[in-house]
């Protein structure tokens, strides 16, 4: 078996479904009520695309010593329809958001304290282990002088925003987690960006600092690092969908009936492409999320408890599938090792990974995801109560 053969994809979602579906029973797991259900479904499979993609550019890596995108079609999609779908979730729920809040004040201050409390905190255990597989390359020695790595380590506390540089003078820095920092500058541009689309949509408008704090991220976003513009468009298809389910009414059946099979027919002409680095990919790509975020579950499959046990640990399982990789490669059996590893036993080895990176994922957000988003929404109900009893005072 070749790790760009479909049937391996095929094999690592089924590895992941059951693993979930053992977990589900195992820990009692139940989702979070009142959610989009088709929505956390795709997160799952999101996440584990992404990890299927970088498993293909990690044997790419070992066979030709170039880290970089493959040459399959398929390959390349995972991952990169992967994340495009993901920014297009975070527009869609934020910009449902102010639709439903159009004439209601939106609390701006607990909007990003939730968000903090939501993003930083599994972060943070990500960045801790990367700087700890780093110093133990390094021999516990720090090689560039003590401003150089303080400042290396700045820059990836805040999501790589400028820039992401070795730390200590690793050069294989940004491969250790696979790269994925990366989108997360694009969320919290997508954040702070949105009090400024708030003055479009709403008719309570936001205090005058979020909007000019949204301004300076966007002058130190656009003048500090590269600028993809592509990416921008992925959180216009995810509004797009937005306006079209709040405006437009859909009958639920013949979405469910006919929205399937347009799905399907978008991703195989998706995988036509070897990028999604296109107008006509995104495109497809809008149209595939916008029936499902409108309901369509695929035959009911987005709907499945194991599938969104899976979406509800996927933010672990991005941020940890790169670190198990590297650590399995780099650490476990040495690159050496590792590159004379015959197709079979590579496909072997991730299929054997692949239950250890949904049970970290789990274990990641039981213990540091689920705990912080819980005080974030403790702390938000007391502004919340405090705001409400200065109303009363007025």
């Amino acid at each position: 078996m070749q790790p760009l053969n479909p049937i391996f994809s095929l094999l690592i979602f089924a590895i992941a479904f059951l693993t979930a579906h053992a977990l589900k029973y195992v820990c009692n797991f139940k989702s979070v009520p009142g959610r989009n259900d088709t929505i956390d479904g795709l997160r799952g499979f999101l996440a584990m695309s992404v990890f299927i993609c970088h498993t293909a550019i990690w044997y790419q890596y070992l066979s030709k010593g170039v880290w970089q995108v493959t040459p399959s079609n398929l390959y390349n999609q995972f991952g990169q329809t992967g994340v495009d779908l993901f920014f297009m979730i975070t527009s869609f729920l934020f910009i449902s958001k102010l639709l439903n809040a159009k004439t209601s004040p939106f609390d701006w201050h607990v909007f990003f304290i939730n968000r903090v409390y939501r993003i930083f905190p599994m972060y943070l255990a990500s960045f801790a282990l990367i700087v700890l597989i780093v110093l133990f390359i390094s021999g516990w020695r720090i090689n560039v002088g003590e401003p150089a790595f303080i400042a290396s380590l700045a820059d990836w506390i805040f999501f790589t925003i400028r820039n992401a540089p070795a730390i200590n003078g690793i050069s294989f820095t940004n491969n250790i987690n696979a790269g994925v920092t990366w989108s997360l500058r694009y969320e919290w541009l997508f954040y702070f960006c949105l009090p400024l689309l708030s003055l479009l949509i709403m008719k309570t408008k936001p205090p005058l600092v979020y909007c000019l704090l949204g301004l300076c991220f966007l002058w130190f976003f656009y003048h500090t690092g590269v600028v993809v513009n592509y990416y921008l468009y992925c959180f216009l298809g995810g509004a797009f969908a937005a306006f079209f389910i709040k405006y437009v009414p859909v009958a639920q059946k013949p979405v469910e009936r006919y929205g399937a099979a347009v799905i399907i027919l978008c991703l195989f002409f998706i995988g036509q492409f070897w990028s999604a680095n296109s107008i006509r990919c995104i495109v497809l790509i809008t149209v595939v999320f916008t029936l499902i975020a409108s309901g369509n579950a695929l035959f009911g499959v987005l709907k499945n408890p194991a599938i969104k046990l899976l979406g509800e640990i996927c933010y672990s399982t991005y941020l940890l599938h790169g670190i198990l990789l590297f650590c399995l490669f780099y650490g476990g059996l040495g690159i050496e090792a590792s590159k004379k590893l015959s197709s079979l036993h590579y496909c072997l080895l991730i299929f054997a990974l692949t239950p250890l990176l949904v049970i970290l994922s789990y274990w990641a957000y039981h213990f540091i995801e689920k705990p912080f988003i819980n005080s974030g929404k403790r702390v938000a109900n007391k502004i919340k109560l405090r705001n409400g009893q200065q109303d009363s005072l007025k």
